[in-house]
């Protein structure tokens, strides 16, 4: 164990009686270190006090939930010491009896931010049975341990989509029926659609913009209220004028797909919270759960819309269907408002600082009075923290100028990140037009032309769709750790864009649901490692704006789609969209394969020159990183 360690577990000990006020509230800092560290060398592997078994509460609190945004290494080193003695009756049987191997795997798995090697000791009973050791595999390899690795504010942000994409998938169903059943042209429904994402382009770069500076919360809030509003016109007014005003400067998804002001935010803030190793999995949860939700909502629209329309107009049904999109805008409300500061960019550093302030009683000041742990971290609030940020701010020109000079240019972008998501940002583009061609909404219509099916009927096919993109989803995590990212993105989706290219082909409505089940079922999967490789290739502060733009591209390439698309409809060439949409999805697959497959995202842009520092006192973790082959690469 490296000096530097034993200069905290000794201080640590010898501040011992600190830890004793671990019970009162609010529990200090230094307290709640002091006593995550200090109980291993005081008592026994059972310990019989109430404050071991709080200390050991409060250390796997640490390793869970707080492993990326521990400022000092070796606090976090120690919490995993206090976490594998806690369990120390399955470390013999894990580790053939070698105590010390099992606590330098621990101490591997916390300063690399690696997790596997964890539940083999946590889990590793000898008297384990093959049922539970089937279903603890399970619960790793498909990522649910990392979801409950992520915390309550990655949960909020899951819900959050999963509530938003059911609304998106219940009106994407009905929408361009919508608009048909109120004698609108195809052509006019395919510039409405376009607008709509146009307007969804000015919406995200201004999130670009603010998100930051603003509060993520509150751009989320804000959007979820957009949403409310756009939801209310569309139940009250007919007017072509007026829906395309409220869809214009409110949240409508005409397509179904998440082109609005959340989903930037949202990929950011989870790359924020969650750390390499558990990214992937998270994100893929993040588009499971998503899917799910699209799935449940055509299901229910259909259903909703056949039981109305026997008592009511077809027009009365789909303004009826608009209460749901509303109701989903509030929950999505509620959910931004209970979201933690955590999930803020300037957290981060504040809580790096606080954590290292808070470690220096221990360090450096081991005779001081318990009364006086934490007293000056006790007083700082968290608007101090606020004002420190905002001081430490470059400049002195104002924030709405700083703001937009940050959002409009690339400057703030490192060159050897900008080398990278410019070339992905063109590839992008090919694709989002490629996808605002033969959106989902566009594919309800154009079955809808071509086999006159039901909306009841078009609501089961679009929810197995969107039910068999969410279990393939599922499995873009394991794929992604061991293909690595960018093969996982082209080897997915190159199947779903060659089904696109042969959809207009079959002359029989199921051989064309089965290809619309083979282009909806691998389609997502290269959604998640697309954003675990964007947030791998560039730093932390540049996510939500490298996110931001990426998105804003993308919804800008998509809004051309729907009124090539349109025009196509109004002169008897529907099927040529799909056609010239799989040309352009192949291309993107075979361009993404050619330029990223050989980038290496084994250094996540999360470790910083104070990081970087610190890696140079443990004399170990260059053998880590060499025994880990499967992060190497993409």
């Amino acid at each position: 164990m490296p000096a530097a360690n034993y200069r905290f577990l000794t201080a640590a000990q010898v501040n011992r009686l600190h830890a004793r006020h671990i019970a009162r509230a609010p529990p200090t800092q230094p307290a709640m270190l002091g006593s995550a560290v200090h109980s291993p060398l005081d008592h026994h592997r059972y310990g019989q006090t109430d404050l071991f078994q709080l200390a050991g509460v409060l250390s796997e609190k640490l390793i869970l939930n707080h492993p990326y945004q521990d400022g000092n290494k070796r606090t976090a080193l120690f919490a995993a010491d206090m976490f594998l003695r806690r369990n120390g009756y399955q470390l013999q049987s894990a580790a053939g009896g070698d105590d010390n191997k099992a606590l330098a795997d621990a101490h591997v798995c916390v300063a690399t931010r690696e997790w596997t090697p964890l539940p083999r000791y946590i889990y590793g009973s000898h008297d384990m049975s093959g049922v539970l050791k089937s279903a603890q595999w399970l619960y790793a390899e498909f990522g649910a341990r990392s979801m409950v690795a992520a915390g309550p504010d990655a949960w909020l942000i899951v819900l959050s989509r999963t509530c938003r994409m059911f609304a998106f998938g219940a009106i994407s169903l009905i929408f361009a029926l919508f608009l048909s059943a109120l004698n609108y042209s195809d052509a006019r429904i395919g510039l409405f659609m376009s607008t709509t994402m146009a307007g969804d382009v000015v919406l995200g770069l201004l999130v670009t913009l603010i998100a930051d500076r603003f509060g993520r919360r509150r751009v989320l809030l804000g959007g979820s209220v957009l949403m409310i509003f756009s939801g209310l016109v569309f139940v009250a007014f007919e007017n072509y004028w007026v829906l395309l005003l409220a869809a214009v400067v409110g949240v409508v998804s005409a397509t179904g797909g998440d082109f609005g002001p959340f989903r930037s935010v949202e990929e950011s803030t989870l790359s924020h919270l969650t750390s390499s190793s558990i990214r992937a999995d998270v994100l893929s949860w993040y588009v499971t759960s998503s899917s799910l939700g699209s799935a449940v909502g055509t299901e229910i629209s259909g259903r909703i819309i056949k039981a109305i329309k026997g008592t009511s107009s077809t027009t009365a049904a789909y303004h009826a269907m608009f209460w749901v999109y509303v109701a989903a805008g509030a929950i999505c409300a509620a959910a931004a408002g209970l979201m933690s500061k955590r999930s803020e960019i300037y957290t981060e550093k504040q809580e790096e600082s606080s954590t290292s302030q808070a470690a220096e009683p221990l360090l450096e000041l081991p005779a001081t009075r318990p009364s006086d742990v934490g007293h000056d971290e006790s007083g700082r609030d968290q608007e101090d923290l606020r004002a420190a940020y905002a001081q430490a701010s470059p400049g002195q020109t104002s924030r709405l100028q700083r703001v937009w000079r940050k959002g409009l240019q690339l400057g703030h972008v490192s060159p050897e990140s900008r080398g990278v998501v410019v070339k992905l940002w063109i590839l992008l583009t090919i694709d989002s037009l490629a996808d605002g061609m033969v959106s989902y909404g566009l594919t309800n219509y154009y079955l809808a032309r071509k086999f006159d099916l039901s909306e009841s009927y078009l609501g089961d096919i679009m929810s197995i769709c969107y039910l068999l993109a969410a279990i393939s989803t599922i499995f873009a995590g394991p794929l992604a750790r061991r293909l690595g990212l960018i093969n996982t993105m082209v080897f997915t989706h190159l199947p779903s864009s060659v089904a696109v290219l042969l959809f207009p082909i079959p002359q029989s409505v199921w051989m064309s649901i089965a290809l619309l089940f083979v282009r909806t079922g691998l389609n997502n999967m290269d959604q998640a490692p697309r954003a675990a490789f964007i947030a791998a290739v560039v730093k932390p502060a540049e996510r939500t704006a490298v996110m931001g733009i990426t998105s804003t591209l993308r919804t800008l390439a998509a809004t051309v789609g729907p009124s090539l698309t349109g025009f196509l409809a109004d002169s008897n060439g529907f099927w040529i969209a799909y056609v010239v949409a799989g040309l352009l999805r192949i291309g993107y697959d075979v361009g993404l394969f050619y330029m990223f497959v050989g980038i290496d995202v084994s250094g996540d842009q999360e470790v910083d020159k104070t990081d970087a520092a610190s890696e140079v006192e443990s004399d170990g973790d260059d053998n880590v990183e060499a025994e880990q082959p499967q992060r190497r690469g993409v």
